[in-house]
């Protein structure tokens, strides 16, 4: 059980980072070109309004799930 809580917190500490880092690849690809917002809704299925609020840090805060689709759904994309 100890084992379980130690994994469970380390994972919980890279999350955030990996949170940070995956949250500014998605304000990076949006803010690079007009119409990636649109282009990225489009593809992932997360509408435009959740996607400009995550990156300009606004009310919506998805789970780390939306956030993946959404960084690997720019992957597909370039």
């Amino acid at each position: 059980m100890a084992d379980a809580i130690k994994r469970r917190r380390q994972n919980l500490d890279t999350e955030s980072t990996d949170r940070e880092i995956l949250v500014e690849y998605i304000r990076q690809f949006v803010d690079s070109r007009r119409g990636n917002q649109k282009l990225l809704a489009e593809a992932s299925s997360i509408p435009q309004n959740k996607i400009s609020s995550l990156i300009r840090e606004k009310n919506f805060s998805p789970g780390m799930e939306s956030i993946i689709v959404l960084a690997e759904t720019i992957q597909k994309i370039q």
